[in-house]
């Protein structure tokens, strides 16, 4: 599109070269058509610097978009991860409060379990001590010799399972030799805590 200063300036130089003027007139249009030529050219040069800026900022623009978009990701990508993480610590502290309510359960069994057992030891310990009480003095005296005996020796009594290690076959040695094994093992014994003059006495095999 012509600007309304080149026409003027098309109009001087139509004038100059067709119309018969003056010489000072001449001179005077021809400053003037100076002037706007001058002026056509730096508009000119504003519209070339416009352009590029204008581009620039298009430029300029699509790199805004494109890392607005970039960092809008991350952010999406950031919330997600801390929803995620919020959602894991919530089953978490769940997790946490389940196990602490089961554990203080299990004690409260754990306890129980241990009074039960202290309270079956001690009654053992009571039966044991009552199998194991002598007969008072008067029955003693009245009782069958036999009888106080077998009540001595079931006392006195321990249960062994033997074990060879040459591999012989226990139960195929006689009453005597199994005796004097034992005694022999017994003698080998050093410990402070060992009674005196201990040995057996009698003993019998069971399966």
């Amino acid at each position: 599109m012509v600007s309304a200063l080149q026409k003027i300036a098309d109009t001087i130089s139509h004038i100059i070269t067709k119309d018969s003027i003056d010489r000072s007139t001449k001179k005077s249009l021809k400053e003037v058509l100076s002037f706007i030529q001058e002026e056509n050219e730096k508009e000119r040069l504003r519209e070339a610097k416009l352009k590029v800026i204008v581009e620039e900022s298009a430029i300029i623009r699509s790199d805004m978009v494109d890392i607005y978009n970039a960092l809008k990701k991350q952010l999406d990508s950031i919330q997600d991860t801390s929803n995620a993480t919020l959602t894991s610590l919530d089953k978490l502290l769940k997790d946490t409060e389940s196990i602490a309510a089961t554990t203080k359960d299990l004690t409260g069994k754990v306890g129980k379990i241990m009074d039960t057992a202290d309270k079956i030891a001690t009654d053992t310990l009571k039966y044991w001590d009552t199998v194991l009480s002598r007969p008072m003095q008067a029955l003693r005296a009245n009782a069958d010799p036999k009888v106080l005996g077998d009540l001595d020796h079931k006392a006195r009594q321990i249960l062994v399972e033997l074990f060879s290690t040459k591999g012989d076959i226990t139960f195929g040695k006689s009453l005597t030799d199994l005796a004097t094994k034992a005694n022999e093992a017994i003698g080998e014994i050093v410990d402070i805590r060992k009674p005196k003059d201990i040995k057996v006495e009698m003993l019998f095999k069971t399966h």
